[in-house]
């Protein structure tokens, strides 16, 4: 049977989402194990999950059940997604917190969805929450981590973007009310279906950015540093002399520096 337009993005976002989680896994292995990189490893699988529940939704028995498995795994993935940036900034993730949110999130679509059946709101679960919480990885990557801040700087910028993207079907899916119109169906899927698969990527790829931009620089702060004192080595020493006296050119002021 040919695939739909829809179908095909989905097997796309499939195969993308495994190449993502395979890179990362990839720099875990090979880049001395950061923690980060296998949980965004584990974000990807889990988003190559849901996309692959997606294209087997009519082999399901029932619509509800299979609405709330794919937007558990959504919310699943995106909460991951964000504990992966806040373990590279050193920040704290409390594993209460996280159960207690995931959890709240399930309960609600249960509600919702089988219990108090609400399409607005059981629709607009999933992306409100994606708004809020890129929203948030948007904010610590401004505001922390080391430099160069260049990588940091365009991953905010992209998750930003990714959350108002995904705010926006939000705000049309709360629209919907008890039962959807065609013209909002149409307006939600343009905004998804246009905007989601994009950002998906972007974010990937500076998921992969930011990967390499931490090797570059350990391999940069390796090359002046001395393995066995862990102060700077000849050329490290050279460098920050060079520094230091075009410092006190500019200032005018004097110095001096002792090789021993």
């Amino acid at each position: 049977m040919p695939l739909s337009a829809v179908e095909a993005l989905q097997l796309t976002l499939v195969v993308v989402s495994l190449v993502f989680a395979g890179a990362c896994y990839l720099g875990w292995r090979l880049f001395d194990h950061p923690r980060h990189a296998l949980i965004w490893s584990l974000a990807f699988v889990l988003a190559a999950l849901q996309y692959t529940f997606n294209l087997l939704r009519e082999f399901s028995p029932s619509y509800e059940w299979w609405w709330v498995s794919v937007n558990t795994l959504s919310c699943l993935l995106v909460l991951t997604a964000a504990v992966g940036h806040r373990n590279r900034l050193g920040l704290s993730s409390s594993p209460l917190a996280l159960v207690t949110i995931a959890g709240t999130l399930l309960l609600a679509q249960v509600l919702f969805t089988l219990l108090v059946p609400r399409m607005d709101v059981r629709v607009a679960l999933a992306p409100g929450f994606a708004c809020l919480a890129f929203c948030h990885v948007a904010w610590i990557l401004f505001r922390h981590g080391p430099e160069p801040r260049l990588a940091q700087q365009v991953a905010a910028v992209v998750n930003l973007l990714f959350a108002l993207a995904q705010g926006l079907a939000a705000l049309i899916a709360l629209q919907f009310g008890t039962e959807a119109t065609q013209e909002q169906r149409d307006l939600y899927n343009l905004v998804n279906f246009a905007l989601m698969p994009t950002f998906f990527v972007a974010m990937g790829v500076t998921v992969i950015f930011l990967l390499a931009t931490d090797l570059a620089t350990r391999l940069r702060q390796q090359a002046v540093t001395d393995s066995l004192t862990g102060m700077s080595n000849r050329r490290g020493f050279m460098q920050l002399a060079g520094h230091l006296f075009g410092l006190a050119r500019r200032q005018d002021q004097p110095l001096m520096l002792m090789a021993i």
